[in-house]
């Protein structure tokens, strides 16, 4: 995980970010709830964090593990999905099998140079969501 997080991480560092974890085990949206927790932030329009599930690529022909169901059991009770968001992706964005990729809370006024920097060092980056006053997480399309 090193390796895999090594340039994220330096670039995290150079932008001068405060928050961040890498998403391993507890599933996208855990680890999104624990970081919006921890930041007392929620998502969109439950004035809480939103996700955007469409944004990043996911892989076809996904197995979906057992664990998802636990996470979806612990997370899901802070978890609001717009009626639009299928219950195949509602279930990847619970899935535990990520390898390490880093979400990092990113303030607005700092995106745009990150993400020109990340571009110019060859390290893909991901808008997936933004957070605002409220609790808990809202997934919308």
């Amino acid at each position: 995980m090193q390796r895999l997080n090594k340039n994220a991480a330096e670039l995290a560092v150079t932008a001068r970010l405060h928050g961040g974890t890498d998403i391993t085990g507890f599933s996208l949206l855990g680890h999104a709830w624990e970081l919006a927790e921890a930041s007392h932030v929620g998502c969109a329009s439950h004035s809480s964090a939103s996700l955007y599930p469409r944004r990043p690529p996911l892989c076809p022909g996904v197995d979906l593990p057992r664990r998802r169901l636990d996470n979806r059991l612990y997370f899901g009770p802070h978890v609001h999905f717009a009626p639009e968001i299928d219950e195949v992706s509602q279930m990847l964005l619970f899935d535990p099998q990520t390898s390490g990729g880093l979400l990092l809370a990113v303030p607005l006024e700092k995106l745009a140079p990150l993400l020109d920097d990340a571009a110019r060092a060859g390290q893909v980056f991901w808008e997936v969501g933004e957070a605002v006053l409220g609790e808990g997480i809202e997934v919308v399309p």
